[in-house]
């Protein structure tokens, strides 16, 4: 009978040790395993939430050593975060930086090309149009002419008896000389005109839309003004000026011929006068 007792003890005990490790197990199923599963799945779909530039945190409520695994994981978290942010401000500034620098350095490169097409168009002297951007208005005034009909004049005009005033006076006055007469054609034509040194003492004025009538009532504005002028050492001086008008099938050197000839005209004529062509018609 004391066997039998201490076989039913035993049979107790190891039923007890049985049921012990049946609620461990599933105690460690209800209390670990399932949190930590479901911790699992928050960590792995985990997303970069836009220019917030933070993680969402994996908040549980865990009374066990989860919570510690959680707490450890958010601060690596925040961690990340900042340290994402920071690089999304520096990649940023030095995005728009170098934006500002392109923009800047665009406008620089296209200020020194607009500066350099203008010295070389400009006569260094005068500071008038040279005669490569004569030559260039020329053109497109008479394609426009071809085109839509779009009549324009020439003024050929020349110092008179400026020779002189290089042999006697010496180059730098005959230089003032003709920066002083440049300027006076500036202050009597107008925006749209282009007015230019054509050669030497000669000069050349382009009067857009202009016939020849119009472009004599130019002409004779500025001739006054020069005779007028007293200049520096030399005194008084005087221009000449032929006038032609684009018409028909007339070519531009046709066109330059006639003002040519007209401007010889006047030379002839006694100088300090306006001789006009019309109608010019082609050579």
């Amino acid at each position: 009978r004391m066997e039998l007792n201490i076989g039913m003890l035993l049979l107790n005990a190891l039923i007890k040790t049985i049921a012990l490790v049946i609620l461990f197990i599933v105690t460690f199923k209800n209390h670990l395993e399932e949190p930590l599963q479901e911790l699992t799945q928050k960590i792995s779909d985990l997303k970069w939430e836009n220019r917030e530039n933070r993680y969402i945190n994996v908040n549980f409520e865990y009374d066990n050593e989860l919570a510690v695994l959680q707490s450890k994981f958010n601060q690596l978290l925040s961690k990340i975060s900042s340290e994402e942010e920071e690089k999304f401000d520096l990649i940023n500034t030095q995005k728009s930086q170098l934006e500002l620098d392109v923009k800047n350095r665009t406008m620089e490169l296209e200020e020194a090309n607009a500066k350099l097409q203008k010295l070389a168009s400009t006569d260094t002297l005068t500071k008038l149009s040279n005669r490569s951007k004569i030559d260039d208005e020329l053109f497109n005034r008479h394609e426009n002419f071809k085109r839509y009909q779009r009549v324009f004049s020439v003024i050929m005009m020349d110092i008179d008896f400026f020779k002189k005033v290089n042999d006697e006076y010496g180059h730098l006055v005959g230089d003032y000389v003709l920066k002083t007469i440049a300027n006076i054609l500036k202050e009597n034509t107008r925006g749209v005109d282009v007015a230019g040194r054509w050669g030497g003492e000669e000069f050349l004025i382009i009067c857009d839309e202009t016939d020849v009538e119009g472009a004599y009532v130019v002409a004779e504005k500025i001739r006054i003004a020069i005779e007028a002028y007293e200049f520096d050492h030399v005194g008084r001086k005087t221009a000449s000026f032929g006038i032609a008008q684009i018409s028909g099938d007339l070519s531009l050197d046709a066109l330059l011929k006639q003002a040519d000839d007209c401007l010889y005209e006047a030379k002839n004529g006694g100088r300090n006068k306006t001789v006009k062509r019309s109608i010019a018609k082609r050579i």
